[in-house]
C-alpha cells in the first residue's frame, strides 16, 4: 500500500497558473461556461482560462480565502470563499473585469449591494450592462405587492435623477459618462 498525502494549503500568486489549470479542467463541461463562451469555440480553452485567471486574481488581490487541496504534493482542487464584509475593488481589477467582459462579448452583471437607483447609475457608469437587486425586493415583497411597485418607482426615479445630475439623457450616455469622481 502506498502512502498518499492530502493537505490544504493557502494559495499564493506563485500558484496562480496551477490553480487556473485545475479550475479550467473542473469547469470544462459546465453549461454556464459554454453559454458565456458561445461563439468563441475556436478560443474556448483560452477563454475558460482567462475567466478563471481573472477569478483567481480577484481572490489574491482582495486577499480573500483562496485554498488549494493537494494530493501527493500536486494541486487537485481549489476553493474560493467569499467573506461577509465588503471589499472595495482596486481600479486595476475593475479595468481587468471590463476588458475581459469586452473581449468575451458578454454582459456584465452588477449584483450584491445594489440598493438604490443611484447604485444602479454608478454600476452602469462603470460598465455594467445589467443590475441585479434582491434584498430590497424581498423586503418589499414581505409587506405587499404595492410596496414592490413603490420600490420599482423609487428605483426608476432615483436612476433618472442621478442621470439628470450628470447630464446623461439615456442609458447609452450614462455608460459613456466621464462625470464619476474618485473620492
Amino acid at each position: 500500500m502506498t502512502n498518499s498525502t492530502k493537505t490544504l494549503v493557502e494559495l499564493k500568486r506563485n500558484s496562480l497558473e496551477e490553480a487556473v489549470d485545475v479550475l479550467s479542467q473542473a469547469f470544462y463541461d459546465d453549461p454556464y461556461i459554454h453559454y458565456v463562451l458561445t461563439g468563441h469555440e475556436n478560443e474556448f480553452s483560452s477563454g475558460i482560462r482567462d475567466i478563471f485567471r481573472f477569478v483567481c486574481e480577484v481572490y489574491l488581490e482582495l486577499e480573500l480565502p483562496f485554498i488549494g487541496a493537494t494530493f501527493n504534493q500536486k494541486l487537485a482542487g481549489v476553493a474560493c470563499m467569499s467573506l461577509p464584509e465588503k471589499k472595495k475593488w482596486p481600479e486595476s481589477l475593475v479595468r481587468k473585469s471590463l476588458e475581459m467582459n469586452k473581449s468575451l462579448g458578454v454582459s456584465l452583471i452588477a449584483s450584491g449591494g445594489i440598493r438604490s437607483g443611484v447604485d444602479i447609475a454608478k454600476a452602469i457608469a462603470i460598465g455594467a450592462d445589467i443590475c441585479g437587486i434582491a434584498l430590497p425586493f424581498l423586503k418589499a415583497a414581505t409587506i405587499s405587492e404595492s410596496e414592490v411597485e413603490k420600490l420599482i418607482n423609487k428605483l426608476v426615479d432615483d436612476l433618472k435623477i442621478a442621470m439628470f445630475c450628470i447630464g446623461a439623457k439615456n442609458i447609452e450616455e450614462l455608460k459613456k459618462t466621464k462625470a464619476l469622481v474618485k473620492i
